[in-house]
């Protein structure tokens, strides 16, 4: 969805524009009462936007974690549900000159807002990323021999909070894959994707991390020091030079509200032994700061708005 090209987007940002983020009804209903966010200038990037402080403290010694969003950066973050639940947003009553910073989880926007929100997410579109430029990938962790893992030990680990990532020896080479396939056995899926994401919750935590499982728009909020990572997690049996990203995943890696990292463990291996598979091998690694290119994504599916009745030819 190209928001800029919305009529309803449109007429909300020239509408902000002129009163610093006032709109004609208000934004936001807060315990009953009218707020709106108040656009805020970053004085250290020049960056003007709506200004949510992720950890969700706030007063005048809380600037750890504030970041700026313009309206549609913002509103894709409301629709995509990337900001953390404790998230609050700095908004001005309507009746007064008070400000403050309101929990995002309990505010109620305006009709408008609402309908807005609900078209850009419904708005979903899978496309594809290819992995063959060897310059984008700037960490690698290589991974041959790890424990095996069968699917309960895999659901302890993505549990557990310690841990290492094992760097020992060479993968074994498989096909290569121009895509990452969709497994049509659940429980093989279910294995692949727990094992890749036991591997990335081992490297984060190797490196001081806080890591805690999200799922949507993406797998891992990883945090440390103030600094905040959202980490998305591909696996696969085969060897991959591309993946799949649903639009969600594209929106929040494009973000500038904090450090995205695209985590992929390909080649890995997977036994059945009896009613039980038991994951092991592959190939890690990691592109950090990543933000996908326009040029490497390629659209694979689309939404089509049937017409109305005049356009149908009706059979009997």
């Amino acid at each position: 969805m190209n928001l800029r090209n919305d009529e309803t987007f449109q007429k909300i940002e020239d509408e902000i524009s002129i009163n610093n983020g006032l709109m004609k009804d208000a934004w936001i209903v807060y315990k009953g009462q009218k707020w709106f966010p108040v656009i805020v200038k970053d004085r250290t990037t020049g960056v003007s936007g709506f200004e949510v402080n992720l950890s969700g403290k706030w007063g005048a010694n809380s600037e750890v974690d504030r970041k700026k969003f313009p309206l549609a950066d913002f509103l894709m973050g409301i629709s995509s549900g990337i900001f953390p639940a404790k998230a609050a947003l700095r908004c001005r009553r309507l009746d007064d000159a008070q400000r403050n910073g309101r929990n995002i989880d309990e505010i109620q926007f305006t009709p408008r807002l609402k309908e807005l929100i609900s078209r850009i997410r419904e708005c979903e579109m899978i496309t594809r990323a290819p992995m063959t430029d060897v310059s984008l990938i700037q960490t690698a962790v290589s991974i041959s021999r790890l424990d095996s893992l069968d699917v309960n030990e895999i659901n302890r680990i993505a549990d557990d909070s310690t841990g290492s990532v094992s760097t020992v020896g060479e993968s074994t080479d498989l096909q290569c894959s121009d895509l990452q396939g969709y497994e049509h056995d659940q429980q093989m899926r279910t294995t692949v994707e727990l094992y890749a994401e036991s591997i990335a919750r081992k490297y984060y935590v190797s490196q001081g991390f806080d890591v805690r499982k999200l799922g949507k728009p993406f797998d891992f909020l990883c945090e440390k020091d103030g600094k905040v990572i959202h980490v998305e997690v591909k696996g696969s049996r085969t060897k991959l030079d591309s993946v799949i990203l649903t639009i969600n995943e594209v929106y929040d890696a494009e973000n500038t509200g904090w450090q995205s990292d695209l985590f992929v463990v390909d080649q890995i291996v997977v036994d059945r032994k009896g009613e039980v598979l038991i994951a092991g091998g592959g190939v890690a690694r990691v592109i950090e700061k990543w933000v996908p290119a326009k040029e490497m994504l390629t659209p694979s599916q689309f939404k089509y708005r049937l017409p109305d009745r005049s356009q149908w030819k009706f059979l009997k």
